[in-house]
């Protein structure tokens, strides 16, 4: 099997806009799928905080990981929503 990248961040939502946020994740997720060495991808609410997602994307490569790195970026810095972590692991 090849090695597979698996790209976790976890996402804080301002609180009261978490409807907002996955309405535009649903929009979002249509360009996820379409990006160079996309496999698959999930996100999970907190069973405890609704303010709280979980987003777990697999990749062919390591490679690509760089270009989205860059795009997760700008959405840190947006207004809808902010990054708390992001990690890479290997399968």
């Amino acid at each position: 099997m090849k090695n597979i990248i698996l790209e976790k961040a976890t996402l804080n939502i301002i609180k009261g806009k978490e409807k907002e946020f996955e309405k535009n994740f649903l929009k979002a997720e249509k360009f996820i799928k379409k990006a160079k060495g996309y496999i698959s991808h999930e996100l999970h609410k907190s069973a405890k905080y609704k303010n709280i997602y979980l987003l777990l994307v697999k990749w062919q490569t390591i490679k690509i990981i760089k270009k989205v790195l860059e795009i997760q970026q700008i959405i840190k810095n947006g207004k809808n929503y902010y990054i708390i972590s992001i990690a890479l692991f290997q399968k």
